[in-house]
């Protein structure tokens, strides 16, 4: 505890040395006052006055005073440190405050880990007390340890040696040189923190109790090993991911298992007869049961981090990353050895790492897993690659085969078995989406098949999957409007069918027209509100259509083909998709021609519309003439208003 000196005017002096004997006096103890105190200065020396000493009652308090013009504040202080360890002489008990060592140790990584430890306070019994002068002694307790003494003004004296603690006791309470001896032994507990400590008899013990605690953390969090054998020109670096390594393959051991990541699904293609056919297979993530594990040993050209037996006897090559990626050239190694192996990025975790976090990590989690070498995937490929060649020369056999009787029987007999192949097609891979079947691919070849025919007899197109695939799934959907079925559909109703076609993007509503067609010719069975639905959609698809609105006009490439599959349907197919606009020579006086159902995109603006307006009445819906005026325009113009005004319906 500390406090500055302050004014020494205002301070005084209780205590003094004898001049005969050395001891320590106090003022209320003398009996003589004046000079006949034969007291002298503990600090200088001097001769001191003893004013009003031995008194109970006065005025002025009893002290002892220096001569005239001496200065007396370093005297002062000299006497209050005297004071206290005078008082230490009479004291039997002493409380000693708690001792606090803080140690730190740095990481692998370069961070610190701090540690600190207590040596709680404790009561001690003084046995002996020698002082050797005013300001150092020692103070011996009844279990043998001893106490040095230091009486200073500040706490930052280092202690002498290991032999004893020291404690600071810090002095500058300068009233203690006016006190009674009673007073300042209370205050001796007061003036004593933990601050006060030079030394301590357990330091040694605390500041290796502190180093283990510190390197405890270091090591909790995977940053420390104690066991490290590596050179010391080993970096911090090498040294954690070493200590990685033989965690890894310690929870490897003791767990005998690890979560395996899924492989990337292999995938071959190739393209028959102008399409993509493709097989693959799936590598899931799986859990491989361990017989035994071993760290770092020779394996071919490379030494793996951890090197694990599965319970069938498979190899697996387990690599630890932490900050260095595996390279190609060591992939490549890694394959050579024709072992499975795994990458575990330990370095994705970042932060702090716990053990079991790095279990988990290890033995659960296959995020931060990948494959480096997956010796069934590569068997795989080479397998599926066989298989497709296999599928392409037999398709090659076959096309060979019915091209060699394709003109024994004409293309409707081969589009009748082209649209009965299709019909068992959708309803296979219907009922595989609930359990798995090989009639799909059954039904497919035979509908390949037929149109391998109908290509030799002038329809290459019934050979494009776009016909029947998704999205457009175009024949699916015409066969469920012409049986009144959900063909290929999980909606049993033609009118569900009809649905989901309403609900089309963009860019499949180029084949409503069809549909509305196929609607038209085949008639399934609607009730009243659905006609009524059917009509607005017609509408909307054949003013889309007038008004020059790309949306709806379709892809003419398989209009031939359509018609031949569904014969109702061949006449409306035929039909041109946009009215045809023709001229004539002006009639004397047949009044303004209609404006033209304009054959320009879409885009057109408001302005290019403006100079189609006719100056004499019109429908405002499709700026064309009516009333009188329509008349007059279709008396003077028969044959182009028989093609105006034909039933646009037709054509959808």
């Amino acid at each position: 505890m500390q406090s500055a000196v302050g004014n020494a005017d205002h301070l005084v002096m209780a205590w003094a040395r004898d001049r005969a004997t050395g001891e320590l006096k106090y003022i209320l103890e003398l009996k003589e006052t004046g000079s006949k105190c034969n007291c002298v200065c503990i600090s200088c020396g001097q001769s001191l006055t003893a004013v009003n000493a031995g008194k109970q009652v006065f005025s002025r308090r009893p002290h002892f005073r220096h001569p005239d013009g001496m200065p007396k504040a370093a005297c002062v202080v000299l006497t209050a440190r005297a004071a206290l360890a005078a008082a230490f002489e009479g004291t039997d008990v002493l409380q000693l405050p708690r001792r606090r060592r803080r140690v730190h140790v740095e990481g692998f990584s370069g961070k610190l880990y701090e540690a600190w430890v207590d040596h709680p306070p404790e009561t001690v019994r003084i046995v002996d007390v020698q002082f050797t002068d005013p300001l150092r002694g020692l103070l011996k307790l009844d279990d043998g340890r001893e106490i040095e003494v230091l009486l200073v003004g500040s706490t930052s004296l280092e202690h002498r040696g290991n032999a004893v603690a020291s404690v600071a006791i810090v002095a500058n309470e300068t009233e203690i040189a006016a006190m009674p001896i009673d007073e300042i032994r209370k205050r001796i507990v007061a003036v004593m923190d933990e601050h006060c400590w030079c030394g301590h008899w357990n330091d040694p013990a605390l500041d290796a109790q502190a180093l283990q605690q510190a390197y405890e953390l270091a090591a909790a969090a995977l940053d420390w090993d104690p066991s490290d054998e590596l050179p010391v020109d080993a970096t911090p670096a090498m040294r954690r991911e070493t200590l990685l390594h033989k965690l890894v393959k310690e929870i490897l051991q003791a767990n005998r298992c690890i979560a395996l990541p899924a492989h990337p699904t292999i995938e071959v293609t190739r393209e028959l007869h102008g399409r993509p056919i493709t097989r693959s297979q799936a590598f899931p993530t799986r859990r491989a049961e361990l017989a035994h594990v071993a760290l770092e040993r020779r394996v071919g050209h490379i030494v793996p981090d951890v090197i694990a037996t599965e319970l069938d006897g498979t190899t697996l090559l387990v690599e630890v990353t932490v900050t260095n990626a595996i390279t190609q050239e060591r992939r490549v190694r890694i394959a050579a050895t024709g072992f499975p192996a795994i990458e575990i990025d330990i370095g994705s975790m970042g932060g702090t790492i716990t053990r079991s976090a790095l279990v988990d990590f290890v033995v659960n989690e296959t995020a931060a897993k990948r494959w480096l070498h997956h010796p069934e995937a590569v068997r795989a490929a080479d397998l599926l690659k066989a298989q497709l060649d296999d599928v392409c020369a037999q398709q090659d056999q076959l096309r060979l085969a019915i091209e060699a009787v394709a003109h024994d029987s004409p293309p409707e007999v081969w589009a009748a078995l082209f649209l009965e192949a299709a019909t068992h097609m959708f309803r296979a891979r219907q009922a595989s989406r609930q359990r798995p079947s090989a009639d799909a691919d059954r039904h497919e070849e035979a509908l390949r098949g037929a149109a391998i025919a109908l290509a030799c007899h002038g329809y290459p197109e019934a050979g494009d999957s776009a016909l029947y695939g998704a999205p457009a799934m175009l024949i699916e959907r015409l066969l469920s409007i012409r049986d009144d079925t959900g063909v290929g559909y999980a909606e049993g109703t033609c009118w569900e069918v009809i649905s989901r076609i309403r609900q089309d993007t963009t860019g499949l509503r180029q084949w409503h027209p069809v549909y509305l067609m196929a609607i038209r010719t085949y008639a399934p069975a609607l009730t009243a509100l659905q006609e009524e639905s059917i009509a607005k959609w017609r509408d909307e698809v054949a003013n889309s259509i007038r008004w020059g609105n790309d949306v709806y006009v379709r892809d003419g490439r398989y209009d031939r083909l359509l018609a031949l599959l569904f014969p109702e349907m061949g006449e409306r197919l035929c039909m041109p998709q946009r009215p045809p606009v023709k001229t004539t020579a002006e009639p004397s006086n047949p009044g303004p021609a209609p404006a033209s159902r304009p054959s320009q995109p879409s885009h057109w603006g408001s302005r290019d519309l403006e100079k189609l307006r006719p100056s004499v009445d019109y429908d405002p819906r499709t700026y064309a003439l009516r009333g009188a005026a329509l008349e007059r325009w279709k008396r003077a113009n028969p044959e182009m208003a028989k093609s105006w005004f034909r039933n646009d319906d037709d054509t959808t």
